[in-house]
């Protein structure tokens, strides 16, 4: 039996990882002021940063549609699929609601789609996660058991290097962010149990607040 994975690209995929578990991405879009930005590999990276950097707004994304994970479902006939967490973003919901349409045309067709409760980096390790199990031959039953417990265990931590977006989104008022930034604060944030992210800790400077990350890694088991 033939499985494919699907992500949308808020997971941060390599291109080694890509490739050895064939995996597919329905793309976000990103808006910087007056400039549209379509997150597939044809992205333009500089431009995007040298955008965010030069705005004064902060970007603004949006979810795949369910249109792209529609074509995608209609090519497989089992897919597994990973979206950032629905407290994030409009992502699961549309990728479920394609999943409904895909039934609709072909009731045969399968499709599990996995709610990260993360981004990022978390989704990436449940696309790595399923890419093993299938490597390893199990069954359809047996793969979402074992991924649904590992996303269940799974914790995400980050260290955010600029308060830079935080505060052009209004979420950090702007004294607060500049005093911040100017004693070099880097908070250390973390995935809730729900999906949403939270302020775990913090430290001045990069590497404090990664050695704050590694403490943090190392009480959480």
């Amino acid at each position: 039996m033939d499985f494919k994975i699907i992500v949308d690209s808020c997971c941060d995929l390599t291109k080694d990882l890509r490739e050895r578990f064939n995996i597919s991405t329905a793309p976000l879009s990103i808006d910087v002021g007056d400039k549209h930005f379509i997150d597939d590999e044809n992205l333009d990276r500089e431009g995007l940063l040298d955008s965010m950097r030069n705005s004064s707004d902060a970007p603004k994304t949006a979810s795949p549609g369910p249109g792209p994970f529609l074509d995608l479902y209609q090519k497989y006939e089992n897919s597994f699929v990973v979206t950032l967490s629905k407290e994030l973003s409009a992502s699961y919901q549309n990728a479920v609601l394609a999943k409904e349409l895909v039934k609709e045309e072909a009731a045969d067709k399968f499709v599990k789609v996995f709610n990260s409760f993360s981004a990022s980096a978390g989704e990436t390790m449940i696309a790595y996660k399923l890419g093993e199990l299938i490597e390893a031959g199990l069954n359809r039953d047996e793969i979402v058991e074992k991924t649904e417990k590992y996303v269940e265990d799974m914790q995400t931590l980050f260290v955010l290097d600029s308060l830079d977006n935080l505060i052009k989104a209004g979420r950090m008022g702007k004294l607060k962010g500049k005093i911040a930034s100017f004693f070099n604060i880097k908070p250390v944030l973390g995935a809730t149990p729900e999906g949403t992210i939270t302020l775990v800790d913090k430290a001045r400077g990069s590497k404090r607040a990664i050695r704050k990350l590694v403490e943090k890694i190392g009480e959480r088991g």
